[in-house]
């Protein structure tokens, strides 16, 4: 037995799964507490009067290059350690899937460690290792206790699994099987299903119209070699932002960025990745036995560099995120359509989009979809009214400090912090420019953003004859 597992094995029968859990829960909320100026719950506060969010993000790079971002936070006996690496779905190439079997092979084996003896020595140490793929980024990260008969040979270990996996023939098949049954469920889930085909139309040519998790076909073609090549290549000490939060001291921190650093493969950041082209406008219909059709309105929308990123969240919530937005009122409350509607902006580093989707009766698919569309053109036309704005501020803000409010939560927000190349007081800017916002600048925000005749409509649901819209159920007093 290595010294590495002697440690790892050490004393172990003491530590139980409960423990972690039982700090989580029992004094989750103290962890914000000097970090956040003293906030522990963001319910029943003034959102747009209270003090403004603090932040102390240090930052350095490690001896092999790679960016490190820590935020010291000792409320719990426990830290958040997360890697963010340009390794997303973008970079798969011909073989759609490279990228998130990569990841999701990482911790089926390395020289010293076979699957089973990972997934023991996490759990015998009350940590918890996950992964997570998209189209912008693969990341992988690590919850354990901070003292360092748990943190050192756990982040040895996280190190040898992110920087030296064997990516072995035998698991390879195992993961293709297992995800190819998870796609085939995944298109059966409507709102993923609505999502692909957006993005397949919006990104037409793209990498991002392809899901991030794979085809079929680019699933099956994914060899071991591919693995070993894709690995060496972009999960690399300059192609990653390293990022920790908790109760640790910047010497530990620091010498734990070292640790995976030191295990990654030499080599550069990858190039930037190319831009989305012009969309075309669709109308898709695809037919199934369902009792409800599955709606989405697409838009081509900005980047997250773009200037009036924060004026589109607004936007979101403003048009379907919350009972009172504008298209939750008028199609569930006043007519009675569906059970809500949903807009949600999602921008990415080459492009972006705005999706709308709802659920409705067969009949009224497409008098809901030009419904929708109108209710979009008055809104680009006249813009929000001020209470909406001021609703929308409040609920934006409320999203930024439940974000920060658990450490767990907060190591993500300061990973894309450092992923994307933005300010340290990039959150507490954010509230800056939601607060300076008027309904007149938010509605040339959105028409800077959204052109509706580049518009995607989906649909999911039986061909049935249409009707025109039934009666208004709920007249309001601004109607009369």
């Amino acid at each position: 037995m290595n010294n590495l597992k002697a440690r790892l094995r050490h004393g172990v029968m003491g530590v139980l799964n409960i423990t972690l859990f039982t700090l989580m829960t029992s004094t989750a909320a103290t962890a914000t507490d000097e970090l956040f100026g003293g906030l522990t719950s963001p319910h029943e506060i003034d959102l747009l009067s209270h003090p403004e969010i603090k932040q102390d993000i240090q930052t350095w790079r490690t001896d092999a290059g790679t960016q490190v971002l820590f935020v010291h936070s000792p409320g719990l006996p426990m830290f958040d350690l997360v890697l963010k690496i340009d390794a997303g779905s973008v970079r798969d190439g011909d073989t759609p899937g490279l990228s998130a079997l990569t990841v999701s092979m990482l911790n089926e084996g390395t020289n010293d460690y076979n699957t089973d003896e990972i997934a023991e020595l996490f759990e015998q140490h009350g940590a918890k290792f996950a992964t997570r793929y998209e189209a912008d980024y693969v990341s992988v990260s690590l919850r354990s206790l901070s003292a360092a008969e748990h943190r050192i040979p756990l982040v040895e270990l996280f190190a040898e699994v992110v920087g030296k996996p064997t990516l072995g023939a035998t698991q390879l098949q195992r993961l293709k099987g297992e995800m190819l049954n998870q796609l085939n469920d995944d298109n059966n889930w409507m709102p993923f299903f609505l999502k692909s085909e957006s993005y397949a139309q919006l990104f037409r040519g793209h990498p991002y119209a392809q899901p991030s998790g794979g085809t079929p076909e680019g699933i099956a073609a994914v060899t071991r070699e591919a693995l070993h090549r894709f690995h060496s290549q972009t999960y690399t000490s300059q192609n990653m932002v390293i990022s920790l939060i908790g109760d640790l001291t910047v010497e530990e921190a620091k010498a734990i960025a070292e640790t995976v650093s030191q295990a990654l493969p030499e080599g550069p950041a990858q190039p930037p990745i190319a831009s989305t082209s012009e969309a075309e406008p669709e109308v898709l219909h695809f037919e199934r036995p369902n009792a409800q059709t599955d709606v989405m309105l697409a838009f081509p929308s900005i980047t997250l560099d773009d200037p009036d990123y924060v004026a589109m969240e607004i936007a979101s919530i403003l048009l379907g995120n919350h009972p009172n937005s504008r298209l939750t009122n008028e199609l569930r409350q006043k007519r009675g359509l569906t059970y809500g509607v949903v807009a949600t902006f999602m921008p990415f580093k080459a492009g972006g989009s705005l999706q709308i989707k709802w659920d409705v009766e067969p009949r009224y698919n497409e008098a809901s979809q030009a419904l929708v569309s109108e209710m979009l053109e008055t809104f680009l036309r006249n813009g929000p009214t001020q209470e909406e704005l001021d609703l929308a501020r409040q609920l934006f803000r409320s999203e930024a400090l439940n974000a920060i409010s658990v450490n767990a939560l907060a190591v993500r927000e300061i990973s894309a912090i450092g992923f994307n190349g933005r300010p340290l007081d990039y959150i507490q800017r954010q509230q800056e420019d939601a607060l300076a916002l008027t309904p007149e600048a938010v509605r040339l925000a959105v028409n800077r953003t959204l052109d509706l005749k580049k518009s995607v409509f989906i649909s999911v649901g039986p061909e049935v004859p249409q009707e025109p819209l039934p009666e208004l159920l709920l007249i309001t007093q601004a109607d009369e």
